[in-house]
């Protein structure tokens, strides 16, 4: 993955909610299937569990830079804080976000 995978934000982004490169990473979700299937889909999930709950953020994929994990982590907070974009939109891009970073076990009800 490359290191300008996740736009750049910086604190101030992040504590206001003014996500970068908003519709194309809506664009991004979309088409990799996270807005129209994001109430199935375990990445969505465990963000809207994030959201609702809190909780910790899942640990970065095998392979993946740290610098890379981190800005991915922030992106996905900016997004995570943010008013502006619809509810869906915001579930689906900060969980194609996580699937591009972290590693997220399967529910018991997918095991089986």
């Amino acid at each position: 993955m490359d290191l300008n995978t996740f736009p750049k934000v910086d604190s101030t982004q992040i504590t206001c909610g003014q996500i970068p490169e908003m519709k194309e990473w809506i664009k991004k979700a979309a088409n990799a299937g996270f807005r129209e299937n994001w109430h199935n889909n375990n990445f969505c999930k465990l963000v809207s569990n994030l959201f609702y709950k809190g909780g910790d953020f899942p640990k970065k994929k095998k392979g993946i830079d740290e610098e890379i994990y981190l800005n991915g982590f922030r992106y996905f907070r900016c997004w995570l804080g943010s008013f502006n974009p619809k509810h869906e939109d915001k579930i689906a891009v900060c969980g194609y976000v996580v699937s591009l970073i972290c590693d997220v076990p399967k529910s018991k009800k997918d095991k089986k």
